[in-house]
């Protein structure tokens, strides 16, 4: 009787880690915007990543997103979201699988005004072969500075150009002494 309740409780453990593959990570790397510019979701430590359905959080009185785009770790991939203003959901599969580290996918944003938006990342995933994976999803900050800043040095260095250019177009037009 002994044996045979260990030998069941061992063929539930053999399933259970039959059914689902090794774990791997994925992360919202940490990023600054100003301006315009993209967000990496990176992956790491995944053996025939097939698919994955992941939800992101992020301020959307800071950020507005443009688009999200295939990595570069995917050269057969789909990718298809949903903008909710503040959350999107994404929905990715590649028919060759993941089985290597990287840019996942990209996000491009817009910055809307300064700050730092706490982006959270939950995620499911599954094998080539459909099984169940299991994955750690770690969010990130991204911190969004309005393209204003920029805007302002640019035209310093321009007023600059400017009375430089005429200083030294001045300094060459003194006239001469007459005798």
């Amino acid at each position: 009787m002994k044996k045979t309740i260990i030998s069941i409780l061992a063929a539930f453990v053999f399933l259970a880690v039959a059914q689902t593959a090794l774990a791997f990570d994925l992360k919202l790397e940490d990023t600054t915007i100003t301006g315009s510019g993209e967000v990496s979701i990176t992956v790491t430590g995944a053996k025939d990543l097939g698919a994955v359905d992941l939800k992101a959080t992020y301020d959307k009185n800071l950020l507005k997103l443009e688009s999200v785009e295939l990595g570069s770790v995917s050269k057969n991939g789909m990718v298809e979201y949903k903008d909710d203003g503040g959350s999107v959901s994404i929905s990715f599969v590649d028919s060759d699988g993941i089985s290597k580290d990287g840019q996942l996918l990209k996000m491009k944003f817009s910055a809307l005004g300064k700050g730092v938006s706490d982006s959270a990342l939950t995620a499911s995933a599954y094998g080539t072969d459909l099984k169940d994976m299991q994955v750690e999803a770690k969010g990130g900050k991204i911190t969004a500075g309005s393209s204003s800043s920029m805007m302002w040095i640019i035209i310093g260095a321009v007023i600059l150009a400017a009375i430089s250019f005429f200083a030294l177009k001045k300094k060459k037009r003194e006239p001469e002494a007459k005798i």
